[in-house]
């Protein structure tokens, strides 16, 4: 329902079958998902089978889709959320062309997107203790890791383009005093805004590490 790139998460992907086989059921492509190598190892948990017409389509019948960002910080001081915040507030609530923040060619020659919902959170990733034996089998405790949480759902998603807005929104954000690094005032900077109606790909940053990014899921009605 949603297109990941390499190393990306998914929590609630989509996918259909076809087939002109009237003896597959539900029951089995259910176990023969939880009987793959990916299911065996972990990588893959299955959610819900279900009969569907045939001329339905997981990526173009879905009506939302949501993404998350984690992106781990120094400190949680490091970012101006608040301002990250007021810049997401600028894209929410219309349909805007975004493909000044996406990535390669618009295929459908349309790059409108409309987002319901868009902002950004301090967390806190809990820290863990590693299994590995060290030897003396105390185990090493990695601390807790302030980190921001950025959400967005919308109608799509072009190309690579939740990394780039986060990666454009984060460099925007970052605290560096008064001024930007090259001495021009930070309030100068194009918002997310102004770059995607601009359609000026030059003021986009490169896209953020796709370790971060997570399809959390996808809905067929419409987005409350």
């Amino acid at each position: 329902a949603g297109r990941t790139d390499s190393q990306v998460s998914a929590f609630g992907q989509v996918c259909s079958v076809h087939t002109w086989d009237h003896n597959v059921t539900t029951e089995t492509i259910a176990d023969a998902i939880r009987g793959c190598h990916a299911s065996q190892r972990g990588d893959l948990t299955l959610h819900r089978v279900q009969l569907v017409p045939r001329r339905w389509h997981p990526q173009f019948a879905a009506s939302w889709r949501r993404y998350s960002y984690v992106l781990p910080l120094v400190s949680a001081t490091e970012l101006d959320v608040p301002r990250m915040n007021r810049d997401l507030a600028t894209i929410v609530g219309e349909p805007l062309p975004f493909g000044a923040l996406a990535y390669g060619p618009i295929a459908t020659q349309d790059d409108k997107c409309m987002l319901y919902y868009a902002t950004a959170n301090l967390i806190t990733v809990p820290g863990d203790v590693e299994t590995e034996d060290r030897g003396d089998r105390s185990g090493d405790l990695f601390p807790d890791t302030p980190a921001v949480l950025i959400e967005l759902v919308g109608t799509r998603f072009l190309r690579r383009m939740v990394r780039i807005l986060v990666a454009t929104l984060v460099r925007s954000a970052l605290l560096q005093g008064d001024c930007d690094s090259d001495g021009s005032d930070a309030a100068t900077t194009p918002t997310l805004r102004q770059i995607a109606l601009n359609r000026d790909r030059a003021y986009a940053a490169h896209p953020a590490p796709p370790e971060g990014l997570c399809f959390v899921g996808c809905g067929y009605a419409d987005c409350e």
